[in-house]
């Protein structure tokens, strides 16, 4: 009994750095994972552009009546500033890491990636631009 007792903790222990081996594979794919997540925090680098990122969810009222807008200012932005529509559930990752408490949220970003505003709740067209247009993204209605 004593050597079944024995044999046991060398296997148990030669088994070890197997797993340690297994747990910093899942720690780096988790990081990895959570780089790729963070990327749409930050401008494109080459653009070097303002970030609008909407956190909402499609069951979310004030979400819906958003939705729209923004697409619309999507396509006249373009160019002069990235607007990104979230859904909190998709991107839970990206939503913790920018300690989403309410929806919907916009949070604006300047050309360095830094946080200059945060507003909750539905937002005007004309009170984005605005915002906008204080990060230099002049964004106006197609002719």
């Amino acid at each position: 009994m004593r050597n079944l007792s024995w044999i046991l903790l060398l296997i148990l222990l030669g088994t070890l750095p197997f797993q340690a081996c297994a747990v910093e594979k899942k720690k780096a794919a988790r990081k990895a994972s959570k780089a790729d997540v963070a990327k749409p925090q930050t401008p494109a680098a080459p653009k070097k552009l303002p970030l609008l990122l909407d956190f909402g969810r499609g069951k979310c009222i004030p979400c819906k009546r958003m939705k729209p807008i923004l697409e619309e200012m999507i396509k006249e932005c373009e160019g002069k500033a990235v607007i990104r529509i979230l859904d909190i559930d998709q991107e839970r990752e990206l939503t913790e890491k920018n300690k989403i408490m309410m929806i919907p949220t916009q949070v604006f970003y300047d050309t360095t990636g830094k946080e200059v505003y945060r507003h909750v709740g539905f937002f005007e067209k004309d009170s984005m631009r605005t915002h906008l247009r204080a990060l230099g993204a002049v964004c106006e209605s197609p002719k």
